[in-house]
């Protein structure tokens, strides 16, 4: 069965269009890992059937000057872990998906456009 992760921030602006590409690529049989941070456990009944993976993670915004400090290394640290996940898991992709949304008027009303999603493969041998 084909590994896909599908990266994704521990909100719900990212966690919900994870979970419905989750839901449309296990209806495909494929085996779903979601690597998020310590906040998509507030979600835990959204991907049924999937592995959720977290990842320390950390924001330079709303922050104390301390934690300001310590966040570069919270984020190397995130790196790290989900690199050795992604090792241990060898995916055929990872799906990073952004929670982007652009609003522009058009013709006197506001588009709201979704941001990218990016996927990465692994090179063919």
């Amino acid at each position: 069965m084909t590994t896909i992760v599908l990266s994704a921030g521990g909100t719900g602006g990212h966690l919900f269009p994870a979970q419905a590409l989750a839901a449309e690529l296990t209806r495909r049989g494929r085996k779903i890992i979601v690597m998020t941070d310590a906040r998509g456990t507030q979600y835990p009944t959204y991907f049924p059937g999937a592995a959720i993976e977290i990842v320390p993670a950390a924001a330079f915004s709303d922050r104390s000057k301390l934690r300001l400090m310590t966040a570069p290394f919270e984020i190397m640290a995130g790196v790290v872990v989900a690199f050795r996940k992604l090792l241990r898991a060898k995916p055929a992709a990872v799906v990073e998906v952004v929670a982007k949304l652009g609003a522009r008027l058009r013709d006197g009303f506001a588009v709201v456009e979704p941001g990218p999603v990016r996927v990465s493969r692994k090179p063919q041998s």
